[in-house]
């Protein structure tokens, strides 16, 4: 009886210690995706208006952004804010997409022109875009992947 119970407590730790890796997986997925709307919000109101970059990081609202703290960091700081956030916030982004946030970052607010700002964010947008694409089916194949080990462990 007492090898039953143990099997069974054995075998739901493991099922539920593989969903939650599967969840975790999800919400960076809901994470990046919300990061790159921010991104998108950030080129609609330099094409559209004339706003300065810290009133945009003020009046930006993510709930999953403000979890992690980037949105925190980033009204609250000035100067290279944007990189002072993806380096002190817990976003966790894999190594290459947090380059090109960071390369992003570096030029984010230094050009004068807001056609050139513009410019220059739709071209790091198509770079997240191609890698985020390669990220989204390797966290899909790990998800699936997780919670099918976790079934069959368990």
């Amino acid at each position: 009886m007492i090898k039953l119970a143990g099997i069974i407590l054995v075998s739901g730790a493991i099922s539920l210690a593989s969903c939650h890796k599967a969840s975790l997986i999800k919400n960076n997925i809901r994470i990046r995706k919300e990061l790159y709307e921010f991104v998108l919000h950030i080129k609609g109101c330099i094409e559209t208006s004339s706003t300065e970059l810290s009133e945009i990081y003020r009046t930006y609202t993510s709930e999953t952004l403000q979890k992690t703290g980037f949105l925190q960091i980033l009204s609250e700081a000035d100067g290279n804010s944007f990189e002072y956030a993806l380096k002190n916030s817990s976003l966790f982004l894999p190594g290459a997409l947090f380059s090109i946030y960071l390369n992003l970052a570096g030029i984010l607010g230094k050009s004068r022109s807001g056609k050139t700002e513009a410019e220059n964010l739709s071209r790091y947008l198509a770079e997240i875009e191609k890698e985020e694409e390669k990220l989204i089916k390797s966290d899909e194949s790990k998800i699936v992947l997780y919670r099918k080990l976790g079934i069959l462990a368990g």
